[in-house]
């Protein structure tokens, strides 16, 4: 090769090599850019990570609630029930005892006057 040629060889290299060490330079920095990011996003999968575990441990304290007044709402319910049923019984039994009067009192009662 003709010294001409090598000096213009080494020229483009050079160039190429300068360019190459751009590019280097830029990714590195996108490189750079990307870990901190990664950094920041690991921190709010944490930081999420935290408030979903508080936010069910809120909502298992809230459901537990719900479940406790609805036993002592259904407790409640059944008693009264209870006391339903058991005062519906008393006045079929007073019913009964109340018919049973009517007929004895119209059994006791003249017969009707014939009006023929």
């Amino acid at each position: 090769m003709r010294r001409r040629d090598l000096s213009a060889q080494i020229r483009l290299n050079d160039v190429a090599f300068e360019r190459n060490n751009q590019m280097f330079e830029r990714v590195t920095n996108a490189l750079d850019k990307n870990e901190e990011r990664l950094a920041q996003l690991e921190l709010l999968v944490e930081e999420n990570k935290t408030f979903i575990r508080e936010m069910t441990r809120r909502n298992e304290k809230v459901v537990q609630e719900l479940v406790q007044r609805n036993e002592r709402f259904n407790a409640e319910q059944g008693q009264h029930a209870d006391l339903l049923a058991v005062g519906l019984r008393q006045l079929e039994e007073e019913s009964g005892e109340v018919r049973q009067g009517l007929f004895a009192l119209m059994d006791r009662l003249p017969p009707p006057p014939d009006w023929s």
